[in-house]
This record gives structure tokens, C-alpha cells and sequence, in this order.
């Protein structure tokens, strides 16, 4: 349905939305999918800022979107957005958010992924795979990205 949070993030408050208010772009769930997770990997104000800011920057573009509430590391949220059927996860640490050439993001094809867990039969195939299972982009290239990948269906 268009337009509609994720439970948790109701219960809990999503802070964009009540920023936003009405005025709020309803997102786009996509054919069967789940909405995009963006993983909070680092929990200090700054690194949950810029978290928000992801989802929100993918919420403004009509994509659907949530951030990860809970307090479990990486392992555990990327299992969450399996359960959550996303095709994509968006990763974003101090590494990515403190890169030389400005904060970049790591974006995950879940479903790309899966298909490599289940073993490419030849080494050249499964180096393409892992190549587009997962890349990093500039922050900027979120949603430009993001979408790449949801394309793919």
C-alpha cells in the first residue's frame, strides 16, 4: 500500500515523517519487495544523522524505505531485510561516511547476493556476481543507484 510505514517504525516514531509532516512523498513499494533497509551500523547523533538523511533522501525520490531500529550489528540487520524481502541494503559506516574523496555508501543486491550464495558454477561468473552483488557509490549516487539495482528486478 501506498504510503504506509513499516510497523516498528510507527510504534517507535520516525522522526523524518513527523519533520515532514503531510507534505511527506508517499513511497512506492516495489512488485513483491520489501522497502530498501538502510543498515545503522554506528549509533553515535552524527552517524544516525547521516543515516536519516539516507532514508530520507530515498523517501523524497519515491522509493520505499526504512532505517534499522534495533541494536544489532551487521550479520543481524542484513537478515532483517531478508525477512523484510528488500532487494537492496544500503550500508553506510565510518569508513564509507569518512571516505578520502567525500562519504560514500555500499549498496547491496540481496538478491544478486543469494543467487552467489547458492555458488556460480565457474570463477569468472561468481567475480561478476560479487561485483554487482555489492559496490560502493558516492553518497550523492544514492538513489540514481539504488534504483539501478531495483531495475534489475
Amino acid at each position: 500500500a501506498v504510503g504506509i510505514l513499516h510497523r516498528r517504525e510507527e510504534r517507535v516514531g520516525d522522526p523524518e515523517r513527523r519533520r515532514l509532516g503531510r507534505d511527506a512523498v508517499p513511497t512506492q513499494p516495489v512488485g513483491d519487495a520489501g522497502p530498501v533497509v538502510v543498515l545503522a551500523l554506528d549509533r553515535d547523533e552524527k552517524a544516525m544523522a547521516s543515516t536519516q538523511r539516507l532514508v530520507a533522501s530515498l523517501r523524497a525520490a519515491g522509493v520505499a524505505a526504512e532505517l534499522y531500529l534495533g541494536q544489532a550489528g551487521m550479520n543481524a540487520q542484513l537478515k532483517y531485510a531478508d525477512r523484510r524481502r528488500s532487494r537492496v541494503a544500503v550500508i553506510q559506516g565510518s569508513n564509507e561516511r569518512d571516505a578520502p574523496g567525500g562519504p560514500q555508501v555500499t549498496i547491496r543486491d540481496l538478491k544478486l547476493g543469494a543467487e552467489l550464495a547458492k555458488g556460480a558454477k565457474e570463477r569468472a561468473d561468481y567475480l561478476e556476481l560479487r561485483q554487482r552483488a555489492q559496490f560502493t557509490a558516492p553518497e550523492a549516487e544514492l538513489v540514481e543507484r539504488v534504483r539501478e539495482v531495483l531495475a534489475r528486478g
